[in-house]
């Protein structure tokens, strides 16, 4: 089982979440996005939340990292 954290929730990493709730292969633990009020929508699915990425970098458990931010950032 690799255990992910996910960069960005808007409407692509909120999506992806969704797709990965029954995954056999993949675990998501942290949600990452700028806007503290998403934090909301991770921790009512079990998911540590952060604003910065550093959290997340410095998880031993952490195995994978899913991007789901827009092209410009």
């Amino acid at each position: 089982m690799v255990t992910a954290a996910l960069v960005g929730l808007g409407w692509w990493g909120t999506t992806i979440a969704r797709s990965l709730e029954d995954s056999a292969a993949l675990r998501l633990t942290r949600a990452i996005d700028i806007d503290p009020a998403r934090a909301e929508w991770a921790k009512a699915r079990g998911l540590s939340f952060s604003t910065t990425l550093d959290p997340a970098l410095a998880d031993p458990a952490i195995d994978a990292i899913i991007l789901c931010t827009p092209h410009s950032q």
